[in-house]
């Protein structure tokens, strides 16, 4: 495992990906998701996973937790066999419509802030 730290070049590595893998038991709302579908990246996640992480229509896929795990591991070579054989500027367009429709590009959350702040602000 590489802990990297705080890097400024998020885009750039993600763009080196071939699929994200999520095998975990509890995430309240994993943000690596959204930004994973926004580099247009297959996801690979648990079905207890929030199933409001899925604001892209075809890149997520849930396996079941207590799968075996040599099928998790066989599910996500194929799906990153098929993310390899797909052509990349297709597959890794930025799926900016579907993220803006799902509320989390960052004009969106900027905006709902900024709203949020005014009418709450004290006086």
């Amino acid at each position: 495992m590489i802990l990297a730290g705080t890097r400024n070049d998020v885009p750039a590595c993600m763009a080196a990906m071939d699929l994200l893998l999520l095998p975990s038991l509890f995430e309240g709302l994993p943000v690596s998701m959204i930004e994973a579908q926004a580099a247009g990246i297959p996801c690979l996640i648990s079905d207890t996973i929030t199933k409001e992480v899925e604001v892209t229509s075809n890149l997520i896929s849930y396996e079941p937790i207590d799968e075996d795990p040599r099928l998790w591991a066989e599910r996500a070579v194929q799906l990153a066999m098929e993310a390899g054989k797909a052509d990349k500027n297709v597959s890794r367009v930025q799926q900016k419509e579907a993220i803006a429709a799902g509320g989390y590009d960052i004009d969106t959350v900027a905006q709902w802030y900024t709203d949020f702040l005014k009418k709450h602000r004290r006086a």
